[in-house]
Order: C-alpha cells, then structure tokens, then sequence
C-alpha cells in the first residue's frame, strides 16, 4: 500500500515553481492564501494565520481560537482550558451551551442556527461562519468543517 503523502511534496514543488514564474500575482503572495494550500496538502487545520470564533447575537462573545495548539489556553482543542472543555458555558463543545447545542440559533452545531458563530483572523478577515449550515456562508477550510461535523455527532 502506497503512502499518498509521498506524493505531496512533488505537488509542492510543481506550485512553487508556478508561484516563481508567476511571482507578479498578489494571491500568491497573500499568507491566507498559503495557509489554504497547506491544508488542503497536509489534511491540518491552517496554521496562518490564527483562526478566531466568534458568537453571540453580535458576535461579540470569544469563543476560542480554531488552529492554535491544544496547549493555548484560548485553543478550542485545549480540553482543560474555558473554551474548549465539555462543560463551559462559551465552549463549542459544550453540547448543552448556547454555542454547541443542535437547537440554538447561535450554536455550530445547530444545521438551522440562523446566527451561528463567525470565523475571523486577528486583522478582522471573515473566514465565513463555523455551522453544520451549509447554506450559511459556511467557513471554506474542509478539514474545519470535517472537525466540527464530528464534533457536534458526539
């Protein structure tokens, strides 16, 4: 059985010699763009830049930060930390929460949330909405969308 990651880096170098011939282009050079590849290459959530969670009615409550790493204490995958243990009242994983529940308006996890949490960088940049709604501008990482459909089953 052949491993299909072997393949990546061949991928990789046929981009980059791409994005050289082709260096005038401001998307290559935008560092989202680049985090976008990454992903979709390494099956990971995108490490640039850091993706933040917000909800609420204005989405005015911080909800965690999507790619930091498990050990961030604002990392939604940091199960000791306020946002992303099962119990906390503005964690996504809390089934019970305003933002984790399938019956909130504002939850993730709700695939008929009508205000469901925003995606958003440090500068501001929309990411479109993390929701099992996919007719709710729905956030464009595959691999977050994957995560929180396996999230809200639980």
């Amino acid at each position: 059985m052949t491993n299909r990651r072997l393949h990546h880096p061949c991928f990789v170098v046929v981009i980059l010699c791409f994005i050289v011939i082709t260096g005038a282009c401001t998307t290559f050079k935008d560092p989202a763009f680049w985090g976008a590849v990454t992903s979709e290459i390494t099956g990971d959530f995108p490490v640039y830049p850091e993706l933040l969670v917000f909800g609420g009615q204005n989405n005015d409550v911080f909800l965690g930060c999507l790619n930091c790493s498990k050990f961030d204490r604002d990392s939604v995958l940091n199960r000791y930390g306020v946002h992303g243990n099962r119990y906390g009242t503005r964690s996504l994983l809390n089934s019970y929460s305003s933002y984790g529940s399938r019956f909130s308006s504002y939850s993730a996890c709700n695939p008929y949330a009508s205000n469901p949490p925003i995606v958003v960088d440090a500068q501001g940049n929309s990411y479109g909405h993390l929701t099992l709604n996919q007719f709710n501008s729905q956030v464009r990482y595959s691999t977050i969308v994957a995560w929180l459909t396996g999230m809200c089953s639980r």
